[in-house]
């Protein structure tokens, strides 16, 4: 049985591209009749698709770098993956919302610019950093959604959810993250 020969015309996840048998698959980034095309976000418009190729995929959501106009009248079906970087979004969220509930970010700026000697340095970090103080009532929680373990909330501000199957023992869960003021988190 012949290879499939597929033109890889971005640099994809080898993790990926391990679902590609190698008895069944020849990746490569120079295909002169590829029976496949994969890429990211390289710009198909300005390309001369061979006649040789019978599907597209794209490595992320969206299909606005493919002609999809001309392959769908040749019939070649272009297949996406949404979604597939579902966890890393939630991370970046998760790290955003973190970094701004404690200055994380003018923090890092202030120590990259300290000049002077451990002396020096010492005082300017001690008499600075209550510039990127923030209140300890803010609060950010992590609990499964169907958890009770909400109490204490008032003056609730928001709530997002997010669905995990990235642990697996919390394959299915929902997770909520709650942002709140209260008074006092001792009390």
């Amino acid at each position: 049985m012949s290879k499939h020969h597929v033109l890889v015309l971005n640099k994809i996840s080898a993790h990926g591209l391990k679902r590609l048998p190698d008895d069944l698959y020849e990746l490569s980034d120079a295909q002169d009749k590829p029976d496949a095309i994969m890429l990211r976000s390289f710009d198909m418009h300005s390309m001369d698709i061979p006649d040789s190729v019978q599907a597209v995929a794209r490595a992320g959501a969206g299909t606005n770098n493919i002609p999809i106009q001309s392959l769908s009248e040749r019939g070649v079906p272009v297949f996406n993956s949404p979604g597939a970087n579902a966890n890393a979004v939630k991370e970046l969220v998760l790290t955003g919302m973190l970094m701004s509930a404690r200055n994380i970010g003018p923090a890092m700026s202030f120590v990259e610019n300290l000049q002077g000697d451990n002396n020096e340095m010492s005082k300017l970090t001690e008499s600075g950093k209550k510039k990127f103080h923030k209140p300890e009532s803010l609060a950010l929680f992590l609990a499964p959604s169907n958890s009770s373990n909400w109490r204490g909330c008032h003056d609730q501000r928001s709530v997002f959810s997010f669905s995990s199957a990235a642990n697996s023992s919390m394959m299915g869960t929902t997770l909520s993250v709650m942002c709140f003021n209260t008074p006092s988190m001792s009390g």
